[in-house]
């Protein structure tokens, strides 16, 4: 081996260990302790749900984390939870609003070693003109790397099809006004970070997530700048044709009207500067954590990291 290829492969060496590495989870959760109904009842944020949320944090090393299903009460407790056990390292931002018979019911956790609040949430809810029908889109939350990358959440619990059925136009707006509080971030920053997450209480293949532009494949979405791409595709159906026949899928409710035990109705979704520059999955990509909560709805965590 000559001189130059010895050095060559020294400089090589050198550049990869130099490299940093910054990696950025992404959990969403739908507890199901209190219900976004001024009917229902609220419920306590317990031991169990404590230790999956632990969890998210621990093991699967989460820094932002969407939670909807929580009151006041709820997301009260999380915080002194979040204090005692990890200091200042986590701050949680109230999103719960209650007005008149509509309910927000979110927070999100985001961990201030990573991620900054570049601004106040922006509520993304809207009525249908025409119709007067309330749509709750959800939020949208600008906030920022610590190295100054600008970054930005929406976290989202549509109404359910009980609501609105998934034929109803309606469905379509929910997805169509998500979409409309995006495109101004699509088009005036170049290859921006945006992350679509929520219970949506449609599936991928639903017309309403559609109206997102969102697609299954990884590769089409590098090549553009104003797709989604929804890796939720990838967490539908079997595993295998095996005897266990183990589905996949967020939410196991009674779903027999879908001739299913599962839907995937909890999702999240990455604008494409998440494949591209640097960025991209690690470990497992998306995956879908079991609890030790009564909850119907799985924890999501998405594993994303920058190379550069």
């Amino acid at each position: 081996m000559s001189h130059a290829e010895i050095v060559a492969i020294w400089i090589s060496a050198n550049i990869r260990m130099n490299r940093t590495r910054l990696t950025l989870n992404i959990s969403w959760w739908n507890t199901g302790v209190s219900p976004p109904s001024t009917k229902a009842t609220s419920g306590i944020f317990s031991q169990e749900h404590f230790q999956t949320l632990s969890e998210i944090i621990e093991v699967y090393e989460a820094d932002a984390i969407g939670i909807c299903e929580v009151d006041k009460s709820n997301i009260d407790s999380i915080s002194t939870h979040l204090q005692q056990a990890y200091g200042t390292k986590f701050l949680i931002i109230n999103l719960y609003n209650k007005s008149g018979n509509s309910v927000d019911d979110f927070c999100l956790i985001i961990n201030t070693l990573k991620i900054t609040q570049a601004g106040s949430p922006i509520s993304l809810n809207r009525k249908v003109p025409g119709y007067g029908n309330h749509l709750k889109a959800g939020y949208l939350l600008p906030l920022s790397l610590l190295d100054g990358t600008p970054l930005w959440i929406t976290v989202s619990h549509w109404q359910s099809r009980l609501t609105y059925q998934e034929e109803n136009h309606i469905r379509l707006k929910l997805g169509q006004t998500l979409r409309s509080s995006v495109e101004t971030i699509l088009s005036q920053n170049t290859d921006p970070l945006i992350i679509l997450c929520g219970d949506f209480n449609d599936e991928p293949f639903s017309p309403s997530i559609q109206e997102l532009i969102t697609s299954r494949d990884m590769n089409f979405v590098k090549r553009r700048t104003d797709t989604f791409f929804n890796p939720m595709w990838g967490l539908m159906g079997m595993n295998d044709l095996s005897h266990e026949g183990i589905v996949h899928g967020t939410y196991g409710g009674t779903t027999s009207y879908q001739l299913t035990q599962k839907l995937t109705i909890d999702q999240i979704m990455i604008s494409p500067a998440f494949l591209k520059n640097g960025w991209g999955f690690f470990e497992a990509g998306i995956s879908v954590l079991g609890h030790a909560s009564s909850a119907d709805h799985s924890p999501l965590v998405c594993q994303l990291e920058r190379i550069s």
